[in-house]
């Protein structure tokens, strides 16, 4: 996708998303000529679960994006990340709950969060923590509800700068 599109950045993926019936539900990589920071974030924000630069012309790693994306992974370069962090502890992450108390997650919505940062999927985080796919399905809705995100990445980042939850995944 280039930047410079004559209808602006992503503008072929609207019409896309709101016709589910012509094209199957199915995970996003966006391919790049370049990746500035607005349009990794907006991205992201848009719903993709990878973004590749077509300026890394090497064609295995662009099958490996696909398959880990296939498999459930985000694929983000070191510098990709950063401008996400950055985007996430900006004021231009996403919105948090207006009052100024922090947020507070039960323990079991806590644990769903830190398998979420850790990279599982439903069925691993259910099977983890001995629940129905549906209830950790139940849990992220109210989560990212809670929270003011509105993917994976997203509760991933935020996770990582505001609730201190990071140092906990490592094990």
């Amino acid at each position: 996708m280039s930047a410079t599109l004559q209808d602006g950045s992503f503008s072929g993926t609207s019409n896309s998303r709101n016709e589910p019936n012509r094209i199957p539900s199915c995970p996003w990589i966006l391919l790049f000529d370049q990746t500035e920071a607005q349009l990794v974030v907006s991205a992201f924000r848009a719903g993709t679960n990878g973004v590749f630069a077509r300026s890394r012309s090497d064609v295995n790693l662009l099958a490996k994006c696909i398959r880990k994306v296939v498999e459930g992974e985000i694929w983000v370069d070191n510098k990709q990340m950063l401008y996400l962090l950055e985007a996430v502890s900006s004021n231009e992450g996403p919105s948090t709950p207006s009052s100024s108390a922090p947020v507070r997650l039960t323990p079991r919505k806590e644990s769903v969060v830190r398998l979420v940062v850790q990279g599982l999927v439903n069925r691993e985080i259910a099977g983890t923590l001995h629940l129905s796919e549906h209830t950790i399905k139940n849990y992220l809705f109210r989560i990212f509800d809670k929270l003011g995100v509105s993917n994976r990445v997203e509760l991933a980042l935020y996770a990582v700068a505001k609730l201190n939850l990071a140092d906990s995944t490592a094990a």
